[in-house]
């Protein structure tokens, strides 16, 4: 009897160790790590990508009225309106080098972190916005065509179809930049709901 007894204590310990363990294990699953680094970087990444989104839609507005004024044969509105875009372009490059500098150090602290599962949106959205910079290569590929086609154009070549292509091909750019954000920006929402 003594020793059924002594068998009764220890299963019930077993089962009380079993128990605590487990409820252990849950509680540091569930915790949830994010370093500065990635907290900075990801603020800095989705300024940066809005800060993109913002001038590319600018320079589609621009685009517009180039053509516009190449239609009205207003080549001097349309050469001074093509050198202020030229100059957001710029800022673009600048922004796309900014923004890969940023997914960098996100994808580094990507092993840091403890996100409840939620660290495979978070790469996922990093792999979203860097295609974001492969659509901002072949959009200033686009343009830098597009600014050489427009010159000829303004010194009196007839290549009007070719416009109307890289126009077309910029905004398809355009937009695929947009979708990409807002797909970032989907993940980015699903991250921080696996953080609750």
């Amino acid at each position: 009897m003594n020793i059924f007894r002594d068998k009764k204590f220890y299963l019930v310990f077993i089962f009380i160790v079993l128990g605590a363990y487990g409820i252990l294990n849950f509680i540091s699953w569930r915790k949830v790590y994010l370093t500065d680094n990635f907290i900075n970087s990801r603020m800095q990444t989705a300024l940066i990508a809005g800060d993109i989104i913002n001038l590319s839609n600018q320079v589609k507005d621009n685009l517009f009225k180039i053509n516009s004024f190449d239609q009205e044969q207003k080549y001097k509105e349309a050469f001074n309106l093509l050198n202020e875009t030229n100059l957001k372009i710029l800022d673009i490059s600048q922004k796309a080098v900014e923004l890969s500098r940023e997914l960098e150090i996100m994808t580094k602290e990507l092993n840091n972190i403890k996100a409840n599962g939620g660290e495979i949106y978070a790469l996922s959205a990093i792999t979203t916005r860097l295609a974001i910079i492969n659509h901002l290569i072949n959009y200033r590929d686009y343009l830098f065509q597009l600014n050489l086609a427009l010159q000829d154009r303004f010194y009196g070549k007839n290549n009007r179809e070719t416009i109307i292509d890289l126009i077309n091909k910029i905004n398809r750019e355009v937009d695929a930049i947009n979708n990409a954000n807002n797909q970032a920006n989907i993940e980015m929402e699903k991250f921080d709901n696996a953080l609750k």
